[in-house]
């Protein structure tokens, strides 16, 4: 019974304090007890790098871990690394990520955002996509100044409504227009100009004024 009680005791466990100096599949270590590599811990989210001061533990039959990274230089970057997914959740509480000089969202795969809103600010932005396929039930803009450049634009709609105080068209070639109805309503001046005019009815074209000059 005490031989069985033996061997159910856990082994102490050793902590030193060293240096590293190299950084593969595993991580290379300088102490005052020599030299020798060590696995990352999976509670290390920091992951080390050469010049690092780290806590190592050693316990009886099993590898070395690098528990934490106690000191870096300053200048040198530092990066969280896990093997595998990670998963980063409040749960009762907001995530909130700052930084003053920049922030990147990199990744080989999709990258999805999920949300009851959604709200973007920013002074400047750029979007460069291959392909877009935007899904909406209301879409409200408000722009101050807004330009559009591309090889073609195609708008399918059941029902447009503009409302502008000035109106520029310059088409270059062709300017066509296919309707069931045209109605055209000028408050003013109706004008239509051109090197040639050409008006063609299959029933009846219809002049009417108090005054109608020919030529």
């Amino acid at each position: 019974m005490r031989a069985t009680a033996r061997k159910l005791e856990p082994a102490a466990a050793q902590h030193e304090v060293g240096t590293v100096v190299g950084v593969g599949d595993s991580v290379e270590i300088a102490s005052s007890t020599g030299s020798y590599v060590a696995t990352r811990a999976a509670s290390c989210l920091l992951a080390p790098e050469v010049g690092d001061e780290v806590l190592v533990v050693f316990i009886p039959g099993r590898p070395r871990y690098v528990l934490a990274v106690l000191e870096r230089d300053a200048r040198s970057p530092a990066r969280l690394e896990v093997e595998g997914d990670l998963a980063i959740r409040a749960s009762h509480g907001r995530v909130s990520i700052a930084s003053s000089a920049g922030l990147d969202l990199l990744t080989e795969g999709e990258a999805n955002v999920v949300a009851r809103d959604v709200n973007l600010r920013a002074g400047r932005g750029n979007v460069v996509l291959d392909h877009l396929a935007l899904l909406g039930g209301t879409v409200l803009a408000e722009l101050g100044k807004a330009k559009l450049v591309t090889t073609a634009l195609e708008t399918v709609a059941d029902r447009l409504l503009q409302r502008v105080k000035r109106a520029y068209r310059f088409v270059e070639d062709l300017d066509q227009l296919r309707a069931d109805r045209i109605d055209h309503t000028a408050d003013s001046t109706l004008s239509l100009r051109g090197k040639n005019t050409v008006i063609v009815a299959e029933q009846l074209v219809k002049l009417d004024g108090e005054q109608i000059h020919v030529g």
